[in-house]
């Protein structure tokens, strides 16, 4: 599941809160692999520190988190981090 909850480089929100409250309680547990990048990382968990978000989705559920690229701006490296 890549969850996509914001658009373009202005981060444009295209759902609400109560979707993204439907996804953790209806879908988390089901999913296989999750692709968020760190900000819609921070949305699913409240959790800013990715270690420990991706942390609470696996404890959730998720059998494999998958945090992609990077909102680092100090770096031109993209980062990919798969947490099992």
């Amino acid at each position: 599941l890549d969850p996509v909850f914001s658009a373009g480089g202005a981060g444009k929100r295209l759902s609400k809160q109560d979707l993204i409250d439907n996804l953790k309680k209806h879908l988390l547990h089901k999913i296989t692999i999750i692709t968020p990048n760190t900000d819609e990382l921070k949305l699913l968990t409240g959790e800013s520190h990715p270690d420990i978000a991706a942390k609470q989705l696996l404890d959730a559920g998720v059998a494999h988190v998958l945090l992609t690229g990077t909102h680092d701006e100090s770096t031109l490296d993209v980062v990919n981090t798969l947490y099992s």
